[in-house]
């Protein structure tokens, strides 16, 4: 079927006769069997007043590149916006001078949520015993390093990426950057989880590569390149660790799963570990036959200095 897009119009007509009877001289070659793919688009194109509309909000566009620049010369002025299957955007802008390309661009608005609230505690917390003219220290790490152990199980419960509304994993998700055990799933509207199209990855990859380089005709000239090669090779792999690609996804998540092999805040505890850091834990492990580090105890070696600047 191919990649797939609908279409947003929010752009007004300046030579409104002359659009109109262009539209009715496609629609005419369209009805008569003899249309493009081109011009069947074009087709579902409407005039209402002087606005630009269409006759079918479900249709998929796929050869605008085609017809973008030949409706400009009716002295269009607005926008016209496509939104791909996976969520990406592109589009273009109609001005006296010209048509641009929409540029999309996402920037820090009003902090909401703060994964770090034990780092506010302590500063908060040293503020006020140190008082007036008192030496405050607010740079964690200034810290000295301090480790405990901790049952993987218990730390989630305090870990500011711990994700137990992830469906991956048993509902052990987690949302650190660094996470390198990931699984694409869909948000749907009520901001839930769902389990992704099995093809997803390819339709994100067609997606990028449709917005670096265009038109379906222009990627596969691109992809006969050494560069659009590298490119094609480096998404391969980006998409499937790289959480930050996913903010112009809005219909996505790159989800971390939480295991205690993969922790970006704490490592796995073998013995020696827990001789060192722990006796307790250390007396009930000492006579097995397995270090615990194999044995899947998921003790968790815990630097506090870490956690807390985290």
């Amino acid at each position: 079927m191919g990649y797939h897009s609908t279409i947003e119009l929010n752009v007004t007509v300046g030579k409104v006769d002359e659009i109109r009877k262009y539209l009715d001289d496609i629609k005419e070659k369209d009805n008569s069997g003899k249309g493009t793919n081109k011009e069947f688009e074009i087709s579902l194109l409407e005039i209402k007043e002087n606005w630009l509309t269409t006759s079918d909000g479900f249709a998929k566009w796929n050869y605008y590149d085609e017809w973008i620049e030949e409706i400009a010369k009716f002295d269009l002025s607005g926008s016209i916006e496509f939104v791909g299957e996976d969520g990406c955007r592109w589009g273009f802008m109609f001005e006296d001078d010209g048509i641009y390309d929409i540029e999309y661009s996402q920037k820090k608005g009003k902090k909401l949520y703060s994964p770090t609230p034990i780092l506010d505690q302590m500063v908060e917390n040293t503020v006020r015993d140190a008082g007036v003219g008192g030496e405050v220290m607010t740079n964690p790490q200034d810290t000295p390093d301090e480790y405990y152990v901790e049952l993987l199980e218990n730390l989630c419960d305090y870990c500011g990426y711990f994700n137990s509304d992830a469906i991956v994993n048993n509902g052990y998700g987690c949302d650190h950057p660094d996470n390198g055990e990931t699984a694409i799933v869909k948000i749907n509207k009520h901001g839930e989880q769902e389990w992704a199209d099995g093809k997803i990855e390819s339709k994100i990859i067609n997606a990028l590569l449709r917005e670096k380089y265009g038109s379906v005709r222009q990627i596969r000239e691109a992809l006969k390149t050494e560069e659009g090669k590298i490119f094609w090779e480096k998404l391969k792999i980006q998409v499937l660790c790289d959480t930050t690609l996913y903010k112009r996804f809005a219909n996505y998540k790159l989800q971390g799963m939480c295991y205690s092999f993969s922790c970006p805040l704490a490592s796995v505890c073998d013995l020696e570990a827990l001789k060192e850091h722990d006796q307790e834990w250390y007396d009930e492990y000492k006579n097995d036959e397995y270090d615990p580090s194999e044995s899947g105890a998921d003790l968790m070696l815990v630097n506090k200095k870490i956690l807390t600047k985290e």
